[in-house]
């Protein structure tokens, strides 16, 4: 199953869930192998720093955070243009 990347995961989620296929979309996952890319990825996981904090799916452990400081080795990080805006 392939989970695309488009989109912003919170207006993603809210749609999933007024359709009621978060639990379906769950099960599914469970039983098949999955690639998620970009949004499809992030909303595998408990939670997302987008729209300001968002419950996913938890499917996988951890949360999705922005970069907000330098690398411990002091670099900045290059962030992919990925549609937050803020």
């Amino acid at each position: 199953m392939v989970l695309p990347g488009q989109g912003a995961i919170g207006s993603w989620l809210r749609a999933l869930a007024n359709d009621n296929l978060e639990q379906v979309l769950k099960e599914a996952i469970t039983s098949k192998p999955v690639l998620g890319i970009c949004l499809g990825l992030q909303s595998l996981y408990e939670a997302s720093d987008e729209d300001d904090g968002t419950v996913c799916l938890g499917v996988l452990s951890g949360r999705v955070r922005r970069f907000s400081e330098p690398a411990a080795s002091g670099a900045r990080l290059k962030v992919p243009h990925m549609g937050w805006k803020g």
